[in-house]
């Protein structure tokens, strides 16, 4: 996926504001001790987050290691191609000698019978 010059600069903008959010929520956490159902639903969402981000990262991984695949079965293919053109024949040149050959002999055998 290509992005141009504007979405590149819009996701690092985005990146870099979730960032400072996170930075300030772990700053008012340590101001503010959080009741402890709340700590925990945090945790949990923690968790959760980070189960997706390894879900993500494995699927995007499986999905390259698809593509490079395809790829190669695809570069194979182009090469079996070639090496086909390349195992045409010669021209029939060797071929048409040795009949010219063979004709001449049999030209000279029914001269020699006359």
């Amino acid at each position: 996926m290509m992005f141009n010059s504007c979405e590149l600069y819009q996701l690092r903008v985005f990146s870099s504001t979730v960032k400072q959010e996170a930075e300030r929520e772990e700053h008012y956490d340590r101001l503010l001790p959080l009741p402890i159902w709340q700590r925990e639903q945090k945790e949990k969402a923690k968790k959760l987050l980070k189960e997706e981000k390894k879900k993500g990262e494995e699927m995007r991984k499986s999905a390259m290691e698809r593509l490079s695949k395809t790829k190669k079965s695809q570069e194979d293919t182009e090469k079996d191609e070639e090496k086909k053109e390349k195992k045409r024949r010669r021209s029939g040149g060797e071929a048409i000698e040795c009949l010219r050959e063979k004709g001449e002999a049999v030209h000279g055998m029914k001269e020699q019978e006359f």
